[in-house]
């Protein structure tokens, strides 16, 4: 008797290729148990024949099955309209919940690195549309990317970039916002990586031409990628690494920013001398900020000498002061901060700008990267589970119907 583990391997590795409307019909337990006694892709290779013959028309993307040891006979007539094909639908996601697919879809999508490329995963995953054509393309998308593992040095690692901070800045840029530090930093980020993805792999193909065909389809999707990296020079020339527009980003913001630092070094001096003063005769006293001005937490029922706008009162907190003396200096400090605010949106919007020309580009880089992210998730979790790579074949006989008989080729 298979163990959850076992089948759950077995159930996702074939999964990976064939999708959830073919396990649905693929899965018995004396295939499993074979299944999962391969512990290599060339132990015992999985061959599924796809065979043609004369009874039933089915609709495209349908297949019937003529295996008798078929669990789930009631899913493979085409339906005949779309009750019938909701119907059948239901009855294949109730089927996959039976194998527990939603656990095994979880566990093939934690191996992608990013938060979106998990999402995608589990789609695809959940997906009853896929054709014989398409289990062929993610076969060899599968298999490229194991093939990359092997070579080690064009790494599919996106796990340093926020793809979700990435479609936000596009979002924003589209309908003419500026675009915030953070979005930009994040768009720097992914237009990098795939940069110095495609440069390891043409490093790679230099190396050996033979490598481009072992890496098809992904080599032809990393090649294609448009990357405009004069433009991650320019972000990171205003954004800082931690998020933060530079001084050097524009002469205005670094004026005004050299106000606020001077603002608050005269406040501070300032306010330090009243509590001194004040301090030789009260008990309590610290600095405050409330709501970017500076002033004085004072206990309750504690009397001061200078002379000050009360703020807020509160028996367990105590009073909050202004001082007159420091309410000049606060009303400049805030009027500072606002041009601060404003130069830092004008670089912003210069950047977006910037990018605007290249936003279709970076769109189809950030949804390649989540595509790669995927083929990379679905190799990871082959290799970790030591799984067997399956053969297709599609051969014509009499008919247009399919059945699918599944065994496992000899050596």
């Amino acid at each position: 008797m298979l163990s959850a583990t076992a089948t759950a391997t077995a159930t996702a590795s074939a999964g990976l290729v064939l999708g959830s409307n073919w396990i649905t019909s693929l899965t018995t337990t004396t295939r499993l148990i074979f299944f999962c006694q391969s512990t290599a892709a060339s132990d015992f290779p999985l061959t599924i024949n796809i065979t043609r013959r004369p009874r039933h028309r089915l609709r495209n993307n349908s297949c019937s099955f003529s295996s008798t040891s078929s669990p789930f006979p009631s899913i493979l007539t085409a339906p005949d309209d779309d009750d019938q094909k909701k119907s059948d639908n239901d009855a294949r996601y109730s089927s996959l919940r039976v194998l527990e697919w939603d656990k095994l879809c979880d566990l093939v999508s934690s191996f992608a690195t990013t938060s979106l490329g998990r999402e995608a995963c589990k789609e695809q995953l959940w997906s009853l549309n896929h054709t014989y054509q398409h289990s062929l393309i993610l076969l060899k998308e599968t298999n490229a990317a194991v093939q990359m593992h092997n070579h080690g040095a064009c790494r599919l690692d996106f796990s340093s970039i926020n793809l979700l901070l990435v479609k936000s800045g596009l979002r924003n840029a589209r309908w003419g916002s500026p675009i915030k530090a953070n979005e930009a930093m994040a768009v720097a980020a992914t237009l990098e990586s795939a940069y110095f993805l495609q440069l390891n792999l043409k490093a790679a193909i230099k190396e050996d031409a033979d490598w481009h065909n072992r890496f098809m389809p992904l080599s032809q999707l990393i090649m294609e990628m448009v990357i405009n990296i004069s433009l991650v020079r320019v972000i990171k020339q205003v954004i800082d690494e931690d998020g933060s527009v530079r001084d050097s980003a524009s002469s205005a913001l670094k004026r005004a920013r050299d106000q606020v630092q001077l603002l608050e070094k005269k406040l501070s001096q300032l306010i330090d001398s009243l509590i001194r003063n004040e301090m030789k005769e009260t008990s309590f006293l610290e600095v405050s900020n409330v709501d970017g001005r500076w002033c004085i937490n004072s206990g309750t029922g504690q009397l001061t000498s200078f002379k000050g706008l009360l703020l807020s009162s509160d028996s367990g907190t105590g009073r909050i002061i202004e001082p007159l003396s420091a309410v000049p200096l606060n009303d400049e400090l805030q009027q500072a901060r606002a041009s601060v605010a404003k130069a830092e949106a004008d670089v912003l919007l210069m950047l977006t700008e910037k990018m605007k020309r290249d936003l279709d580009d970076i769109e189809k880089v950030s949804d390649s990267v989540i595509q790669l992210d995927v083929i990379n998730a679905r190799a990871t979790y082959s290799l970790f589970f030591r799984g067997a790579s399956p053969r297709l074949y599609l051969s014509e006989e009499l008919d247009e119907s399919f059945s699918t008989e599944t065994y496992l080729s000899e050596k």
